[in-house]
């Protein structure tokens, strides 16, 4: 379980890195139903594949420079196209923690959210197009988190450097004699890993 109903989920004629949740309830034709009485929308009880967390491409790029004795390794690390839960947001968003959340809860203006009411023309050539609007003050300190299929970040792509290590080779001639010969080789290093990750 990662965020809310968020979960890995493996099934038939899907590969076993999909994620899947509880998305809003549709009509027929993929319209979100609206409840008549809240003006919110529904949430579905079925269980569907809400996205797949593997990435359409994976990549990695080792470089070095030398000058001297010293040696500097950089390692990165690279996806293209996946799509990842922002779980953080859901969260700041439900306790009313973000800035997103209060701008929502301080904004006068009522929402209409799009979509159709669910009461019992939704399948219908003429369903009825939801006119009720909701005002965001209602819910306090918090905030309407939608559901498991607002969360989701699609065509996620990003550079990570994975490791930085900075070597220096002791001079052997030094070394030997400061060693009387006990050791004849040596290198420091220092590291460090996952130092920045530039992403859309």
């Amino acid at each position: 379980w990662v965020s809310g109903n968020l979960r890995n989920g493996i099934s038939v004629g899907h590969p076993i890195t999909t994620m899947t949740g509880r998305g809003y309830d549709r009509n027929e034709k993929g319209e979100v139903l609206i409840s008549p009485t809240t003006g919110l929308p529904l949430v579905s009880e079925k269980w569907t594949i809400m996205g797949d967390r593997e990435p359409k491409f994976k990549f990695g790029i080792t470089s070095s420079v030398s000058f001297k004795n010293f040696r500097l390794n950089a390692v990165f690390s690279g996806r293209l196209g996946a799509t990842v839960v922002n779980g953080t947001m859901r969260d700041l968003m439900g306790t009313g923690s973000s800035w997103a959340s209060v701008k929502l809860r301080e904004n006068q203006t009522p929402v209409i959210f799009k979509g159709v009411l669910k009461d019992g023309l939704e399948n219908t050539d003429h369903p009825t197009v939801n006119d009720i609007a909701v005002d965001y003050s209602i819910f306090g300190n918090t905030t309407s988190t939608g559901t498991d299929e607002d969360w989701l970040e699609k065509g996620v792509r990003y550079l990570r450097l994975t490791e930085l290590r900075l070597a220096y080779t002791v001079p052997s001639k030094w070394l030997k004699e400061t060693t009387k010969n006990f050791v004849t080789a040596a290198t420091v290093w220092v590291k460090g890993t996952d130092l920045f990750t530039w992403t859309n």
